[in-house]
């Protein structure tokens, strides 16, 4: 199995085990009430692209932390923690272009040094994205329940 297929199963069964631990909360409390703590919006004119919307109080309860993308030598870098893959082998973050709200992001990785990923493409230097609970926002975006 290659690198990038194994990480994509990874942090696929990653997001599922996560959501069934601790994310699928998020709207039970409040079912019926009309009252939702994520909202995903399609992004009109964009394949499989959407804005996922969180409550503070869902964000919080996921623990979602941003930090900026950084730039040294003309290459991006981020967390590790913040790249994800889907199943097709694509990398990406989730961005944050506004407080509460998240968006997926193409990035080009160059290596995996631990802590930090090395970019060749992705959002510019100075971009808030997520560093902590990535993989809880892909299973919201893609309605994963996690549970069953």
């Amino acid at each position: 199995m290659t690198v990038r297929k194994w990480r994509t199963a990874a942090a696929v069964s990653l997001a599922i085990a996560v959501l069934g631990a601790g994310c699928s909360h998020l709207n039970e409390e409040n079912e019926g009430s009309g009252y939702e703590a994520a909202e995903v919006t399609p992004i009109p004119g964009e394949e499989d692209l959407a804005e996922v919307s969180l409550t503070s109080e869902a964000a919080a309860n996921l623990g979602l932390e941003t930090t900026s993308v950084t730039k040294s030598k003309g290459l991006l870098s981020v967390p590790s923690s913040a790249v994800q893959y889907l199943p097709d082998g694509e990398a990406f973050v989730y961005t944050s272009p506004e407080e509460l709200t998240y968006l997926r992001a193409a990035v080009t990785v160059i290596r995996d040094d631990g802590p930090f990923t090395i970019l060749s493409e992705g959002p510019e230097a100075g971009t808030q994205v997520v560093a902590v609970g990535a993989p809880q926002l892909l299973g919201i975006e893609f309605q994963i329940d996690g549970e069953g």
